[in-house]
């Protein structure tokens, strides 16, 4: 997922952003971790909802032309409840959802031979295990 290294001066810190499929960064000011903690997550948000968005539109494509999963409609339903997540601005709810419906992605996910397979290993995959992480981490504390 997205990261940040952060650079620490007496009044404020400076955050590098690293993208997992960029090579340029961004740069951001905080005034504190706390701060720096929320923009790394509403980075993050941003980035998970804009991969899966675009991701569950392909499979809404594949479905019509062929692929035929347990349940046609479900890429169309985890697009409806990702927009809902979305507009909640809770990052934490979102990866909850994200985790929660895991089997629902991995379901419509193209099989080993179609040139679909690797943005969702890449991509997807990454994201989903970064969501789990997220929730089980957070059912820890």
């Amino acid at each position: 997922m997205i990261t940040a290294q952060a650079r620490h001066y007496p009044t404020f810190m400076t955050l590098e952003i690293i993208f997992p499929d960029r090579k340029e960064r961004e740069f951001a000011k905080a005034d504190n971790a706390i701060e720096a903690q929320k923009l790394l997550n509403y980075k993050n948000q941003q980035y998970i909802v804009k991969k899966l968005k675009s991701w569950l539109n392909q499979r809404q494509i594949a479905i019509r032309y062929g692929m035929t999963p347990k349940d046609p409609t479900t890429s169309a339903r985890l697009y409806v409840l990702l927009g809902f997540y979305e507009r909640q601005r809770a990052f934490h709810g979102l990866c909850s959802f994200i985790a929660e419906h895991k089997s629902f992605f991995v379901d419509i996910a193209p099989p080993e031979t179609s040139n679909q397979f690797n943005y969702y290993n890449t991509i997807i995959r990454p994201i989903l295990t970064f969501c789990e992480e997220m929730c089980n981490t957070n059912i820890k504390k």
